[in-house]
Formats: structure tokens, sequence, C-alpha cells
């Protein structure tokens, strides 16, 4: 089994957290459930870091804009992830 920096699997799946629903998102949590993105962003980290590798940016995207600027930064997120697991693949064969 190899790891990698403080202790993280080297194998271990890449996360990116999206939200689609960009309206519901809030810094309120008046309704009793958490939307704060940067608050279940940390719980994220902090219940699943040493299994998961996720990445450090909660993309809060509206799905029916795909010119958004969260939406392309999702996009190069998501060819950066691929480029890696592309490298990895090579790597181990």
């Amino acid at each position: 089994m190899y790891e990698g920096f403080a202790g993280c699997k080297l194998w271990a799946p890449r996360v990116l957290l999206v939200g689609t629903q960009a309206n519901l998102a809030s810094k309120d949590a008046a309704s009793g459930v958490e939307s704060d993105p940067e608050v279940l962003l940390d719980e994220m980290q902090q219940r699943y870091d040493v299994d998961l590798i996720i990445e450090p940016h909660f993309f809060v995207v509206d799905s029916s804009t795909t010119t958004s600027t969260e939406m392309t930064m999702l996009k190069r997120a998501m060819a950066t992830v691929k480029q890696f697991i592309c490298e990895v693949c090579t790597f181990s064969d």
C-alpha cells in the first residue's frame, strides 16, 4: 500500500464537490439545514481526509448556464483530474 502526503492513500478516489442548485446555496441556515458551501467542504474534508482526495473548492453552479465562470472552473478542475488519472494509469503500466 503506497501512501502519499499526510498519510493520504495515493490510490484514493479524487472527489469534486458540486452543488447544482446555485439559487439554494446560501450562508443563511435559517431552515436548520446547513447550505454554506465552505462549511460543507470543511466537514467533508474532516470526515474523509485520509480515504478520499477532496479538491479544495466546492463548485456551486447553475446547471442551466454552461458559460458561467463557476462552470468553466468546474470543467477545468475535471480536466486536471482526468490528466492526473491518465498519468497515474500510464505510470502504473
